[in-house]
């Protein structure tokens, strides 16, 4: 177990110069949790590209990382830029994953309402564990510069990954109905449920892209053409279709159904 975690949108060869010595990096499923915890505290998780990632650190290393002194060093000395925007205590953040974990619905296999509420208490359970050092380094905006619009020419029918809200990460959407500055949507899954079963996936659809599936990581990409027919409308709590509407911005035609598996656990 990590001691503290330092978040920053800094490469690995930059951190480790700046730790004086080699340093892990928090396996994505997990820093997402954060990245939602620090986009609470007014930090973006991705700007300009660069997303917000989190390092592990002993005591000295973070103490070296939060010197004032150690930016303006790296700078004089190899003309690189540092900035620590974030810190996380590995114990407290270890110990509310644990309580959360330990619950009995959030076992294997959980389906989709009960993994986004396994999701909202995780946040929970780590936010106190952040701590903002340094307010991120702001972009001005050019004022004129409106979405993009359908800029890659996606028809009805066409799926794309489309936000479903503030602090989670896009999904899989089927466009509906489009204009020239606006697209409705609605959520599809396959089978209309979450698929984070590999052989499961392998069974039931064509074409499954295994992209790696080891003990600790599982990657997968379930084709949305090829299995078109079997794709369902997500249903909310309510068990009515997930359905909204937005601005185009650029989205791009999405291959199908990307799950990712991070065990933390």
């Amino acid at each position: 177990m990590a001691e503290y975690y330092i978040a920053s949108r800094n490469g690995w060869d930059t951190i480790t110069k700046v730790a004086g010595g080699r340093v892990g990096k928090l396996n994505n499923k997990m820093a997402d949790t954060l990245r939602s915890v620090a986009m609470k505290q007014g930090i973006k998780k991705t700007q300009l590209g660069k997303k917000l990632e989190f390092y592990s650190v002993n005591k000295e290393q973070l103490d070296r990382m939060l010197d004032p002194a150690t930016p303006f060093m790296l700078k004089l000395t190899e003309d690189a830029d540092f900035r620590p925007l974030l810190t996380v205590d590995g114990a407290k953040m270890t110990a509310g994953v644990r309580t959360v974990n330990s619950q009995p619905e959030y076992g294997r296999g959980m389906d989709y309402d009960t993994h986004k509420k396994y999701l909202k208490d995780l946040f929970k359970a780590v936010e106190d564990s952040v701590f903002k050092v340094n307010e991120d380094v702001k972009i001005a905006k050019d004022r004129g510069d409106g979405p993009k619009g359908n800029t890659n020419n996606v028809q009805v029918g066409d799926v794309v990954m489309v936000s479903p809200g503030k602090y989670y990460d896009p999904q899989l959407a089927r466009v509906t109905k489009s204009t020239v500055k606006t697209f409705w949507y609605e959520f599809i899954l396959p089978h209309g449920q979450v698929v984070s079963n590999i052989d499961y996936a392998k069974n039931y659809f064509i074409d499954v892209k295994v992209l790696r599936d080891t003990p600790g990581m599982t990657h997968f990409i379930i084709p949305y053409l090829p299995n078109k027919e079997l794709f369902e409308v997500e249903l909310n709590w309510r068990k009515e279709p997930k359905t909204g509407m937005k601005r185009w911005d650029g989205e791009s035609i999405a291959e199908g159904y990307d799950m990712e598996l991070d065990q933390y656990r």
